[in-house]
């Protein structure tokens, strides 16, 4: 299971500050659609749909959110700043992990599945922020450098807002708030 060995895994990409180019560390191998092949699954075989490109897409989406956080540890150590703890990468990625597998599972039999575009900044203290904003709504993700500290999703949405903290932020709670932005 993905995250048996996350922790080495992880533990390994922050020390040699980098990820690999495509997801197949955290999601499994994924290929470019054949555009030969029919959109809408379905359309061959009796399992719930989702249609590839959008699939494909969201895979994409999810690939550079890491990429994003794997580039914090690296710029950091040039610009003098923390760069992002173990605690903060791994705990950033399982619930990165968790909103794209309860956004997947929500799309099964609708069709559509989209893990909306975000921007990873670092905190300065060893955490990270994801943000995914747009022009009506927005999620953020805070991740402290260490258990202690205080993780949050902050969503906004036209004049209603408001924050998920400590034992509240799940993955599941997190792709909640990222249909406001999807």
């Amino acid at each position: 299971m993905i995250f048996e060995s996350l922790e080495e895994k992880s533990a390994s990409i922050v020390s040699a500050r980098r990820i690999p180019s495509d997801v197949s560390l955290l999601m499994g191998r994924l290929t470019k659609p054949d555009p030969r092949e029919p959109d809408d699954v379905s359309a061959t075989s009796d399992f719930p749909s989702i249609q590839v490109p959008s699939l494909y897409k969201s895979v994409r989406e999810f690939n550079i959110i890491v990429e994003q956080i794997s580039e914090l540890s690296s710029a950091a150590t040039v610009d003098d700043e923390v760069p992002p703890t173990i605690y903060a990468f791994q705990t950033t990625l399982r619930l990165l992990i968790d909103a794209c597998h309860a956004l997947l599972l929500n799309a099964i039999g609708k069709g559509e599945f989209y893990f909306p575009k975000g921007y990873v900044v670092a905190n300065g203290d060893g955490g990270i922020r994801v943000e995914w904003i747009r022009d009506d709504a927005s999620v953020r993700l805070a991740v402290p450098s260490a258990p202690q500290g205080t993780i949050y999703i902050y969503h906004e949405a036209g004049s209603d807002f408001g924050a998920d903290k400590g034992d509240d932020v799940t993955g599941v709670r997190l792709a909640q708030w990222l249909k406001l932005v999807s």
